[in-house]
């Protein structure tokens, strides 16, 4: 018996491939013309913080409210029925927004020297701050992932709103849910320990990005075999927590992993979980881990990937 597969036009992949490049593109441009423009201190030594601004937490709002924006123009704009797609426009858009320091600038380092008028024994003063960042990271893609259920509730979509943000989910899918978001949590956490370097040396965004990013493609990867948890909303929280924890604990400990020698240097990080500003654990995770969890088992054939 022969079967029939239907096969989606080389056409039709690419026009969503470059929907979601628009899409990414838009953010990006919000991000840097009104956020880097007129809200943040301008400079390239400058980081990507929030709570960084003159504007106080105005900033964070509006940073909170553009990504909404952000995130309602590229569901629309890509068109698909999977959540995943305009939460990777985000975070790429977002680690893009990041990465205009370059290598060096605007890392962490620049943060913690920023933060420090003269030079002395680490505190934990800037960590508690960068704690800010996570709260406008948590309103912005919470939100977004929202925005891009309600647009895609209606028409020939199966599930309901409330089914879509969990909210009718049994307590085993729950149950399995927070499994899946904790082993994500804890092997990219281990990944990053190792993966960012030397405790004492310079942090290097590109290093940054590597870690980040394979620590959350290994953790969405043995989630997915461990649990076969393939649902969005379980993943999307995991950069955010790991960014929460890694801050905490150099907030509690900023010389944590530092040698003797180093412990009057207050531009060094406490520790590899927190070499990672907030918009770079967020916008690198975000992308990496949902771009592991790969489509739903039951997608459209008409959703493939971007």
């Amino acid at each position: 018996m022969m079967t029939a597969t239907e096969s989606v036009p080389v056409s039709s992949v690419w026009l969503r491939r470059l929907r979601f490049l628009l899409a990414t593109a838009i953010v990006w441009a919000g991000l840097h013309y009104l956020l880097s423009g007129y809200i943040l201190p301008r400079g390239v030594d400058r980081p990507m913080v929030l709570v960084g601004s003159h504007l106080g937490p105005l900033a964070g709002l509006l940073g909170v409210v553009l990504l909404w924006i952000g995130a309602a123009a590229a569901t629309l704009m890509i068109g698909s029925r999977d959540r995943r797609y305009p939460l990777m426009a985000l975070g790429l858009a977002l680690a893009l927004w990041s990465y205009e320091g370059g290598m060096k600038g605007g890392t962490i380092d620049a943060w913690l020297t920023l933060q420090h008028e003269t030079p002395g024994p680490p505190t934990s003063g800037p960590y508690w701050l960068l704690l800010g960042d996570y709260v406008y990271l948590l309103l912005a893609i919470g939100g977004a992932y929202a925005i891009s259920a309600l647009l895609t509730a209606g028409g020939t979509a199966n599930a309901t709103l409330g089914q879509k943000l969990g909210f009718h989910a049994s307590a085993r899918e729950r149950g399995e849910g927070t499994t899946a978001l904790l082993i994500t949590t804890a092997v990219a956490g281990v990944g990053m320990f190792i993966l960012t370097g030397s405790a004492t040396g310079a942090t290097w965004r590109g290093q940054v990005y590597f870690a980040v990013a394979l620590g959350f493609i290994a953790g969405t990867y043995l989630a997915r075999r461990i649990t076969k948890v393939r649902d969005p909303l379980w993943y999307w929280p995991a950069p955010l927590l790991l960014g929460v924890i890694g801050l905490l604990i150099a907030a509690i400990n900023p010389a944590l992993r530092l040698p003797d020698a180093y412990r009057q240097l207050d531009s060094i990080p406490a520790w590899g979980l927190a070499r990672a500003l907030p918009v770079e654990m967020v916008g690198v995770g975000l992308l990496a881990a949902l771009w592991m969890l790969g489509a739903p088992a039951t997608h459209d054939r008409q959703d493939e990937e971007p």
